[in-house]
């Protein structure tokens, strides 16, 4: 995790420059303009941290298991059980936001190379490889989109 100052705010600063912040994210809903801005104000560790607990609650919610997610992203089960419990126990807009983001057509294609990725890894207990292996493609390739 990224150092943080020990020197404190003053009480409300901090909730202040959190809606401040919130504020400004929500202005820059271009994506080159939101891009620029990530990349101009977090550090390379700040914005992986941030990454990996979005892809943390993303994945948590699809209902994937906490060593799925700790082997794909590489992450402690410390902070997918810290964010499992942040999905879990958020108020019902955060919910939504999820759920709005989980619809996404583009996140919805990265959740499904992982799909594939965690499909291949884990494969069933018994019956045919071949035959599971066979499925496995089929699958990917019925639920390609093209362009």
């Amino acid at each position: 995790m990224p150092p943080v100052s020990r020197r404190r705010l003053q009480p409300g600063l901090q909730d202040h420059l959190t809606d401040i912040l919130i504020e400004v994210l929500s202005a820059t809903n271009q994506t080159k303009s939101g891009l620029l801005f990530v990349h101009q104000f977090l550090s390379t560790s700040e914005l992986t941290m941030l990454c990996k607990r979005v892809g943390v609650a993303l994945l948590l919610k699809r209902g994937y298991t906490y060593d799925a997610v700790m082997d794909y992203l590489k992450v402690s089960k410390g902070t997918v059980a810290k964010i499992a419990e942040i999905v879990h126990s958020s108020d019902p807009e955060s919910q939504q936001t999820l759920n709005r983001i989980l619809a996404n057509k583009r996140v919805g294609e990265v959740l499904g190379k992982f799909d594939y990725f965690l499909g291949k890894i884990l494969p069933p207990k018994g019956g045919s490889w071949k035959v599971w292996r066979h499925n496995l493609e089929s699958n990917r390739r019925a639920n390609e989109q093209p362009i």
